[in-house]
């Protein structure tokens, strides 16, 4: 099965969702999160949708078609042994985590009125440090420990306030859903937790008036946004990518970092979405020597579609070929920060590393890359192109953007590229 990113994220996808849930007599509540649940685990809705995008992907953006579902048609499908076990694992590391947070305290005893969750390094790049006493929640993050960790070590070493969080998962609620297996008992797993959460961090951080997110991708943040609310909180959550995830959302503010996820977030939701620029961190990366760089910033992960990291070697053959034909070009490719095996084996050309480049006056750098958020991050340097395939198009995520090329121009562009600016 080829799992096509980006499908999801297209304004087309969510559409069609929204006006099969809109036929049926259910709350306007029901109706939100019944589109979320759907948007994020409907299989089969995906598989429908991936097979018109296959027809034509060109064509796949803006048109929709809208199918009938019943209210418990999705509710009561079964869900696989495997998405049980994900579970189990989720609320036991939850569980750890609250129990670790209770031990370790790294908060002090101040009136904090800003509560910023936390998972990895990259949420720092989406808020200022502003003025008001903030606090850190960590929460746990299963698509790299290690990254967790250094981040972790990161806050430790600043000296700034955080604790270990996790949600209070109910074992009598984990049980029901082992018990039936289905996504009705799934959802009410996870709303029941939001939302004791949410009022435990009323409960605990009475002053807090302001919550900070990057959590739009999160089945569960629907609810714990919707009672924190509520409760008089300010809940803002940045995009922490280019995606577009879960259409509805209880947000106060949601700042985003293009105008395509802006038009998709406001036909769902009444709240403003205002663009944002992600901003520069203090660290500018590594420096190279050579006068020319060419790097592909990688996407492919453990939880990436295949699709992805085909795609991705495909490149790689290119850029190799490259390499060879210009052994004073410098050629690199930056694995995904939640990425932990990526081999070049078979590319002997092309230097693998996992830290962001520096660029000199003197020198030309050239960022690659399929879909990724660099190409609007200030802390990425160079000229960025996206590179489009067959079945990845560039413009489900970002809009219309001028600097894509396709993969079958790609040698001839880097080859141009190279001797114009060697003339320079």
């Amino acid at each position: 099965m080829i799992d096509i990113p980006l499908i999801n994220e297209s304004l087309s996808y969510a559409k069609g969702i929204d006006g099969a849930v809109g036929r049926l007599n259910v709350s306007s509540f029901r109706r939100r999160e019944l589109v979320n649940l759907i948007h994020k685990f409907d299989s089969d809705y995906y598989e429908r949708e991936k097979e018109i995008f296959l027809k034509d992907p060109d064509l796949y953006h803006g048109n929709f078609e809208i199918r009938e579902v019943t209210s418990s048609d999705f509710l009561d499908v079964k869900v696989s042994l495997a998405f049980v076990l994900r579970q189990a694992i989720k609320i036991t590391a939850h569980r750890l985590y609250r129990l670790f947070g209770l031990i370790v305290r790294n908060s002090g005893n101040a009136p904090f009125t800003c509560l910023r969750k936390c998972y990895v390094d990259d949420v720092e790049g989406l808020f200022e440090e502003n003025k008001q006493l903030l606090i850190r929640l960590v929460y746990p993050f299963p698509l790299s420990f290690k990254r967790q960790m250094l981040y972790i070590k990161s806050l430790r070493k600043k000296e700034v306030a955080f604790r270990l969080s996790g949600l209070p998962y109910s074992l009598a609620d984990l049980f029901s859903f082992i018990y039936h297996r289905n996504y009705r008992e799934f959802i009410k797993l996870e709303k029941k937790a939001q939302y004791r959460h949410a009022l435990e961090i009323k409960s605990i951080f009475p002053e807090v008036r302001v919550v900070q997110c990057a959590e739009e991708y999160d089945i569960g943040s629907f609810y714990s946004s919707y009672l924190l609310k509520k409760k008089g909180v300010l809940m803002h959550n940045c995009a922490h990518g280019v995606g577009k995830y879960l259409p509805y959302h209880n947000y106060s503010r949601f700042d985003v970092v293009t105008q395509a996820q802006a038009e998709y977030y406001e036909n769902f939701n009444s709240s403003e979405c205002r663009l944002t620029e992600i901003k520069l961190l203090e660290n500018l990366g590594v420096n190279i020597e050579s006068e020319i760089i060419i790097n592909l910033l990688g996407q492919a992960s453990p939880s990436a579609p295949k699709l992805v990291e085909e795609d991705e070697d495909r490149i790689l053959e290119v850029l190799n070929v490259i390499s060879l034909k210009y052994p004073d070009v410098y050629v690199g490719y930056k694995a995904h920060p939640n990425s932990n095996t990526k081999s070049l084996g078979g590319f002997e050309g092309i230097i693998l590393n996992r830290d962001r480049i520096a660029c000199r006056e003197d020198q030309e750098l050239i960022q690659l890359s399929l879909y990724s958020t660099c190409q609007i991050d200030p802390n990425f340097m160079g000229v960025k192109v996206m590179v489009e395939t067959e079945l990845l198009k560039p413009k489900l995520a970002y809009g219309d953007f001028e600097s894509v090329v396709h993969f079958s121009d790609l040698h001839v562009y880097l080859e141009e590229w190279i001797k114009r600016v060697s003339s320079v």
